[in-house]
C-alpha cells in the first residue's frame, strides 16, 4: 500500500545552496502523488531550482515540452516560481493537434517526481547522490517512455491505444530515471548491448522503482485497456508488468525459461473495423527476462526486507559490467556484494530465492578483482569438454576452475605461444568456471563457464 505524500505548499521562498554564485528558489506547482487512478493532483513543493526558479531547470532535473516552448526548460507563467497548472483531460491526439490541449502539468509532475525519487530514494536512503542533471522531455508523440544514459535523457510520450500518458505515472518516471542512476554506477545499457544485458538493466529498474513505491506492479495507469464489451479473450492484466510472479512458471530454468511467456495482455473491440483485438504488452526477451530479474529480486526483498535488499541490488548494479552481464552473473554480484557488505549473512536466503527461480548464480565471474572495460579476449574450446579444453589467452601464470560454490582448484596448462591447453580430467562432472590470471594474481579476462562430462 502506498503513503501518502505532501502537504500543501506555502508562498514561494528563496534559499541559497552555499555556493557564492548559485542560488536555488523553492517553487510551488500541482503534481500527482502517484498517478490519477489514485487520486486528485496536491500542491506540491518544487525545490532545487536555479536561479529565480522562474523555468523548471534544477539540481537533479530540467523539464521541458517538445510543444510548449521546446528549446528549454518550461518556464513559470508570470514572475514568481508559480507552476500550479491543473491537469486537463487525457488524449494522445488533443496535444498532438493543438497546443491548447497540451498541459502545462505534465513538465511540473515529471519534475517533482524526478527531483523526489533523487532526493528520497537514491541521495538520502541508498547514499547515492547522482552526480547529473537529467534533460527530461514531454508531449512526444507515441507510446511509451525512454531513457537514454549517455545524453542522461529522458523521454515521456503521450500513449496510443493502449497506453496513456507516461508524464503522468509515478512508477514509470522512476524506473527510466533508475536507468540514469545505473550508468552512473558503471553499468551502462543501450540497444547495442546483448539481450541479457538489457533483461538485467530492465529487471534492475523495475525493481527499484518498484521498491521505492513499495508496490509491486509497474504501470497501473499508464496500461490503457478500453472497453472490451461482449469480446471474449483472457482477463486483462492490471499493470504493464508486475514483479509478484509466481516462480514456478515465471523462472529462468538455468537459461531456458518458457517461450511463450507474456504479460500485460488487453482484449477491446475496436470500433472502426467492428472486430475484438488481443494485445500483450510484454512479449519480448527483454522484457520477459527483465521480469524474472526483478522478480527475484523482489522475492528477496519479501525475504530480508528493503532495507538489505536495494543496498544488495545497489551493490550488485556497481560490480557488473554489459559486456558479461546476464541473470547468472547478476545473481553472483548479489552474492559477492552480501560477502563484502554483511560478511555473507544473508547467503543461504539468497541462494534460496535464485534456485526457486531456477537461477545458478556465476560467482566466478562476479567476485574478484574488476578487469576493466576491455578485457583480453578469451575462447575455451570444446565446451562441453572431458579431458582437455584449449583456450587463447596471453599472460597467464595461473588456471583455476571455480565450483558454483565458489571453490577454486587450480589446473595444469601448457602454454603454445597464445594458446593454453588445460588439463579438467580431475574435475568433477558439472558447471565450472575457469578463470585465468596473470602477474600478482591479476584477473586477465572475466572466468569462462565449461561444461565437464564424461
Amino acid at each position: 500500500m502506498r503513503g501518502a505524500t505532501t502537504s500543501a505548499v506555502l508562498a514561494a521562498l528563496v534559499a541559497f545552496s552555499g555556493a557564492p554564485d548559485r542560488r536555488t528558489t523553492e517553487g510551488v506547482g500541482y503534481a500527482y502523488p502517484e498517478d490519477p487512478s489514485h487520486g486528485t493532483h496536491e500542491e506540491v513543493a518544487l525545490v532545487g531550482l536555479h536561479g529565480d526558479g522562474l523555468r523548471l531547470d534544477g539540481r537533479y532535473v530540467r523539464v521541458r515540452s517538445t510543444r510548449i516552448e521546446p528549446g528549454a526548460p518550461l518556464a513559470a507563467v508570470g514572475s514568481t516560481p508559480d507552476f500550479r497548472h491543473a491537469p486537463g483531460p487525457e488524449g494522445p491526439e488533443r496535444c498532438t493537434l493543438s497546443l491548447e490541449f497540451c498541459d502545462r502539468f505534465d513538465a511540473v509532475n515529471v519534475y517533482w517526481h524526478v527531483d523526489r525519487v533523487a532526493r528520497r530514494f537514491w541521495r538520502d536512503r541508498m547514499g547515492i547522490d547522482p552526480d547529473f542533471q537529467a534533460d527530461a522531455a514531454v508531449h512526444l508523440a507515441g507510446n511509451g517512455a525512454l531513457a537514454d544514459p549517455a545524453r542522461h535523457l529522458l523521454q515521456f510520450r503521450l500513449g496510443d491505444t493502449y497506453t496513456r500518458n507516461a508524464a503522468r505515472e509515478d512508477d514509470i518516471i522512476y524506473h527510466e530515471y533508475a536507468h540514469l542512476v545505473a550508468a552512473q554506477l558503471g553499468f551502462v545499457v543501450d540497444t547495442t548491448s546483448t539481450i541479457p544485458a538489457r533483461a538485467v538493466s530492465e529487471g534492475f529498474a523495475d525493481y527499484f522503482a518498484a521498491t521505492f513505491t513499495d508496490d509491486p506492479g509497474i504501470g497501473e495507469y499508464w496500461k490503457a485497456c478500453t472497453p472490451r464489451y461482449e469480446c471474449v479473450g483472457p482477463r486483462d492484466d492490471p499493470d504493464v508488468r508486475t514483479l509478484a510472479t509466481d516462480p514456478v512458471t515465471w523462472n529462468w530454468r538455468d537459461g531456458q525459461p518458457q517461450q511463450e511467456l507474456k504479460y500485460g495482455v488487453c482484449t477491446r473491440f475496436v470500433e472502426t473495423d467492428g472486430k475484438c483485438k488481443t494485445i500483450w504488452l510484454n512479449t519480448a526477451a527483454v522484457y520477459v527476462w527483465g521480469m524474472i530479474w526483478g522478480s527475484t529480486l523482489w522475492d528477496v526483498r519479501t525475504e530480508l526486507g528493503a532495507d538489505v535488499a536495494d543496498r544488495l541490488a545497489a551493490d550488485a548494479v556497481r560490480r557488473l559490467r554489459p559486456a558479461r552481464a546476464t541473470l547468472e552473473t547478476a545473481a553472483g554480484a548479489v552474492l559477492a556484494a552480501d560477502l563484502d557488505r554483511y560478511g555473507g549473512a544473508y547467503r543461504a536466503a539468497l541462494e534460496r530465492a535464485f534456485a526457486a527461480r531456477g537461477i545458478l548464480p556465476d560467482r566466478a565471474g562476479s567476485v574478484g578483482v574488476d578487469v576493466g572495460p576491455d578485457p583480453v579476449p578469451v575462447e575455451i574450446h570444446p565446451d562441453p569438454a572431458s579431458g582437455f579444453v584449449r583456450v587463447r589467452a596471453e599472460g597467464v601464470r595461473r588456471a583455476e576452475a571455480v565450483d558454483v560454490l565458489g571453490r577454486a582448484r587450480a589446473l595444469v596448462f601448457e602454454a603454445e605461444g597464445a594458446f593454453l591447453t588445460l588439463d579438467v580430467s580431475s574435475l568433477p562432472v558439472g558447471r565450472w568456471w575457469i578463470r585465468l590470471s596473470g602477474e600478482g594474481g591479476i584477473p586477465v579476462a572475466p572466468a569462462r563457464p565449461v561444461v565437464v562430462v564424461r
